[in-house]
């Protein structure tokens, strides 16, 4: 999680407001908490977490992710679950490779 003041004059409230960011090209979900007891200082909270295994294999295949968007352990545990294999590219990033004939379904 991380956190941080922010100092905005256009926002006079007080009060939370939270956010959700999904992108289809992403791995990632995050979500935005802002909590504000004094006008138009916030306190702005943020997290990421994985989006789920089944969405991300199905986005694997059809192109719209790439494997190396995944930090090592992540790749790791999706390979694991579609039956697959990782590999390490040149670039110290984490490559996903299917092996034939598996489901993304864990057994």
């Amino acid at each position: 999680m991380n956190w941080r003041f922010e100092w905005k004059p256009q926002d006079f409230w007080v009060g939370l407001y939270t956010e959700v960011r999904r992108d289809e090209e992403k791995a990632y979900i995050e979500r935005h908490v802002w909590i504000c007891l004094l006008p138009m200082v916030p306190l702005h909270l943020w997290w990421r977490r994985l989006r789920p295994f089944a969405d991300l294999a199905k986005a694997l295949r059809e192109g719209k992710l790439d494997s190396a968007q995944l930090s090592p352990w992540d790749a790791a545990a999706l390979a694991l679950h579609m039956g697959a294999e990782t590999c390490s590219d040149r670039y110290g990033g984490v490559r996903i490779i299917e092996r034939p004939g598996r489901s993304d379904s864990p057994p």
